[in-house]
């Protein structure tokens, strides 16, 4: 029997599948590298050949969404026969029903990422989406400078600082993540929802477009998110995400 002699990429790709697999079952906090190492067949030498920690995979996965993410719309985004803000406005819609479909149910996969003990490892993660989203949108904010479709002084610029503008939900969707009761988590999904209708207004003034004009965030989103969670009572008790991962 002829054996298959998987590249280091396929091998690389093979295993991001399967640990998104295990995260989206368990979450990621609760899934530990042993367990992604059986999934995989794989001895722990081999894996690390590709991956020296669970945080590795993490970012691995993370471009891996958003490559797919991207890749979704990519006809939409290179469409000649839409100007700059539709391209624009088709990327951040399909970002937000993204969020507000099966999106949901990765970020409450890896909800602990949000954490405040988990800056660091979140940082990481947002750097790495950056790089991949930043160009993309960077193109499209030139072309509509040029179009004089948008009035920004730095395309390049103005593309990283809306996906910074995402980035400052981080301690708001911490306050999500680690509320202890109903109330907290309401407070804090209403904070959230505040913050999304801000962070659109502030990307349409970067762009130099009237108010309104981005759709950042569907309305209601953190609400929506909040009520995926699972119940809480008043009584100051931890949730935990798992057994919603496993309905």
């Amino acid at each position: 029997m002829t054996r298959t002699v998987k590249t280091s990429a396929e091998r690389q790709q093979e295993l991001v599948e399967i640990a998104l697999r295990l995260f989206l079952e368990k979450g990621y906090e609760a899934t530990t590298i042993s367990e992604v190492i059986a999934a995989t067949g794989l001895s722990k030498g081999a894996f690390y050949h590709h991956f020296a920690a669970k945080e590795d995979l993490l970012e691995a996965i993370a471009v891996r969404i958003v490559d797919d993410s991207l890749s979704q719309i990519d006809a939409v985004l290179n469409d000649r026969g839409l100007n700059a803000f539709e391209r624009l406005d088709a990327y951040f819609a399909h970002a937000s029903s993204w969020k507000s479909g099966d999106g949901q149910r990765v970020v409450l996969a890896f909800a602990r990422i949000f954490r405040p003990d988990n800056l660091l490892l979140y940082h990481r993660l947002h750097l790495a989406v950056m790089k991949k989203i930043a160009p993309v949108l960077g193109r499209i904010i030139a072309e509509g400078v040029a179009d004089q479709v948008f009035d920004t002084p730095d395309a390049e610029t103005a593309a990283e600082l809306l996906v910074l503008l995402n980035a400052s939900t981080h301690d708001l969707m911490a306050r999500l993540v680690v509320a202890k009761t109903l109330a907290e988590r309401n407070a804090a999904a209403d904070a959230l929802d505040r913050r999304l209708l801000m962070v659109g207004i502030a990307a349409d003034r970067l762009l130099g477009l009237p108010d309104g004009s981005v759709r950042f965030a569907v309305p209601g989103f953190a609400q929506d998110l909040a009520r995926l969670l699972p119940a809480l009572e008043d009584k100051g008790e931890a949730h935990n995400i798992v057994p919603l991962m496993r309905s």
